[in-house]
């Protein structure tokens, strides 16, 4: 495209960069929407201080990797 145009490649990605960053700044943002994913999962809330703990309980005879 650079090449098409006579332009160099970095003209052509700042050009994009400057547009791209000009549109974000025109759509509005709404900080009230919910983010989709909150509540999706189950799951403990004290799951980053209990993590192995969590682990340990789940694992079976089966998890993790095999020589098969």
């Amino acid at each position: 495209m650079a090449s098409q145009r006579g332009e160099s490649p970095e003209s052509i990605v700042s050009e994009a960069v400057r547009v791209y960053l000009e549109t974000q700044l025109l759509e509005p943002v709404d900080n009230y929407v919910s983010d989709p994913l909150i509540g999706l999962f189950a799951g403990t809330p004290n799951l980053a201080t209990n993590s192995e703990d969590i682990l340990q309980q789940e694992i079976t005879e089966k998890s993790g990797w095999t020589w098969k």
